[in-house]
């Protein structure tokens, strides 16, 4: 594979379906409607489990490479003097606010799904993916530019 740098998701989108590119790491936020319309196959979801707004799409690791991990995600953080007490209040109202009706039928049609529920469980996974790039950056020799 050649490395062909975009300034976003959009342009590169544009040059798959156009066939000018073969190939494109995306989220599925902005794949899924190509894929629902034709216009692009998704070749794998590049996580351990298959993604259900898609679920009939292999994970990349069921396609052969296995534990093939490279996920978006976005995470609430606040600053480190917050008080415990304000803290556990927010992750509870914004967790009670994502799992609800309304942003939940939201984020599904976006292609997202709520991820970590407690302070705790995100921690855990700050902690996983810093292990996991950190990894693979030191293995694949990348520099900061």
């Amino acid at each position: 594979m050649v490395h062909v740098p975009y300034r976003g998701a959009q342009p590169a989108l544009t040059d798959v379906v156009a066939g000018h590119v073969d190939m494109f790491f995306d989220t599925l936020a902005t794949s899924v409607p190509l894929y629902r319309d034709g216009k692009v196959k998704l070749l794998g979801v590049a996580d351990l489990k298959r993604a259900a707004v898609v679920a009939e799409v292999p994970t990349i690791s069921e396609a052969g490479l296995p534990e093939f991990k490279s996920i978006t995600w976005f995470g609430l953080v606040a600053p480190p003097a917050t008080p415990a007490a304000l803290a556990e209040k927010i992750n509870r109202d914004v967790v009670e606010i994502l799992h609800g009706t309304e942003v939940g039928e939201m984020l599904h049609k976006m292609s997202l799904e709520p991820g970590a529920s407690a302070p705790g469980e995100t921690s855990r996974f700050f902690a996983e993916e810093t292990a996991l790039w950190s990894k693979v950056i030191k293995e694949a020799g990348i520099e900061p530019q």
